[in-house]
């Protein structure tokens, strides 16, 4: 079968990988460069590495393992301290790396897998019968199979479904960096990934193994209206860490698909990953994973592509809905006002001592469709 996929990221790259495995011919469209850079770190939990694992990639050259997860008060008193993206029964720890590492890890398996990679091909869409891709400069390729991982501005989305929503602003946005201090030793645990609530937003850090600190600032608020230092003077260690920073990101925004998108399928085109269900939340790069495992798992175990997309439409559907009300949940902590976050420094304790793993459970638990 020849499959077409457009987006060389995390979940084309991804699909690439589990459909060459089958014997497929496995073309990969990429906008930008043959090799990815830029871009913050970003974590993947269990169910991510499960996904990977499925997919014939059991281990990353890329990244670190994280065990912990504390959260902290912007007056640095400690709420609490629960296992990373896992169940703490789980001896699989959770991996961070760079965005653009993880990225070329998996295009060079992709490749290695079989794959073809065309760095420097924008797709425009999808041609007049839907049946094959059309590039900007007016190319069609035609294929049994069309998975459309080219991203939130998804041109295939829109072909497919031209009464789909834009992209919006979720009231979110990140700036992230590295920095170079030594901080008190309980706030930058080595494995240890912390999260401090303040008044503006979020600001996450961890140490490195090259001693280097790694940071996110989610900012709440209109785009690059404050700036990160300011944001975030309330919290001691957090406006240390900025103040130390050797490298400083672009604002990177979040955006939302309201209403989520309701054509997932035709009959050769599937839809994942941020092109379908942007989500943040710690689970992006996740629920790309997932969704090329589904797929990868559909195509195997089905006689026509039709089918095969049927399937994996009935499986993602669920698991995805449930994953946005997980991270609306999440934006509205990070969005909290003074008086909530008051509130959260009384209740948060109780609940990552007593609750956090019951809620979270689920998340990690999750089996790929294979």
């Amino acid at each position: 079968m020849q499959v077409t996929i457009v987006g060389a990221g995390i979940a084309g790259s991804a699909t690439a990988i589990g459909l060459s495995a089958l014997g497929h011919q496995v073309t990969v469209c990429e906008a930008g460069p043959a090799v990815a850079t830029g871009g913050s770190f970003i974590s993947l939990a269990t169910n991510a590495l499960r996904a990977l694992d499925v997919l014939g990639v059991p281990e990353l050259p890329v990244g670190f393992p994280v065990a912990r997860q504390r959260m902290w008060t912007a007056s640095g008193r400690l709420l609490g301290d629960v296992a990373r993206g896992r169940r703490a029964s789980d001896p699989t720890l959770s991996i961070t790396a760079p965005r653009a590492g993880l990225v070329n890890a998996l295009r060079d398996r992709c490749r290695a897998a079989g794959a073809t990679i065309w760095p420097g091909s924008r797709v425009a869409g999808l041609s007049d019968d839907l049946l094959g891709v059309r590039l900007a400069d007016e190319t069609i390729l035609e294929s049994d199979l069309i998975v459309a991982a080219d991203g939130l501005r998804s041109p295939i989305r829109a072909a497919l479904d031209p009464a789909s929503a834009e992209p919006v602003y979720a009231g979110l946005y990140t700036v992230a960096g590295t920095s170079a201090l030594d901080l008190p030793r309980d706030s930058a645990r080595d494995s240890a990934f912390n999260m401090t609530i303040c008044r503006n937003g979020a600001f996450i850090h961890l140490r490195a193994p090259d001693g280097a600190i790694w940071w996110q600032a989610q900012i709440n608020g209109a785009l690059a209206a404050l700036d990160v230092s300011e944001a975030f003077a309330d919290a001691a260690v957090p406006s240390a860490i900025i103040a130390a920073a050797t490298s400083v990101d672009r604002p990177q925004p979040h955006h939302l698909l309201d209403p989520a998108p309701s054509v997932w399928t035709s009959s050769r085109v599937a839809l994942l990953g941020d092109a379908l269900h942007p989500i943040g939340a710690g689970q992006g790069a996740a629920m790309a994973l997932e969704d090329a495992a589904a797929l990868t798992g559909a195509v195997r175990g089905a006689s026509t592509v039709e089918a095969a997309l049927a399937v994996y439409e009935a499986v993602r559907r669920p698991r995805i809905a449930k994953v946005l009300r997980t991270a609306d949940d999440n934006r509205n902590l990070k969005a909290a006002g003074s008086l909530s976050r008051t509130l959260q420094g009384l209740i948060m304790p109780l609940v990552l001592r007593h609750g956090y793993e019951r809620a979270t459970g689920w998340l990690y638990d999750y089996e790929p469709a294979v």
